[in-house]
């Protein structure tokens, strides 16, 4: 479906829209699987599939696809000491080519989303 196996599809479905602590994909993987959806549908038609009331939540997954090499792994669904929400790491992606300089600084930090929006503005 969209371009993804009925596998892969699936596990998108049972990683994204919960708030279950364990999930089959990682943050990341479901930027890369919603990546390769947008390649078949539309981000409206994406969301309404997978149960999103808008696309809001799809954006900052798909923007987790732009992660600079080795930062995967420390991107959660909640975050945590050692690691950055999946929230936090999107609203990082938003600062373009700054972004890899941050990321070290908000995990040696332990910075949220909510500090990284403010600095934003």
């Amino acid at each position: 479906m969209y371009g993804l196996s009925s596998s892969e599809w699936t596990d998108l479905l049972l990683s994204v829209n919960t708030h279950r602590s364990q999930r089959r994909l990682s943050p990341y993987q479901v930027g890369l699987y919603v990546q390769r959806a947008l390649q078949a549908t539309n981000l409206q038609v994406l969301a309404q599939a997978l149960g999103f009331g808008d696309a809001t939540t799809l954006t900052k997954l798909h923007r987790l696809s732009q992660l600079p090499d080795g930062l995967a792994a420390v991107i959660s669904w909640g975050g945590g000491r050692g690691t950055l929400s999946m929230s936090a790491a999107s609203e990082l992606l938003r600062l373009g080519d700054k972004a890899a300089q941050a990321f070290p600084l908000a995990l040696s930090n332990n910075i949220s989303k909510e500090e990284i929006g403010r600095a934003h503005v």
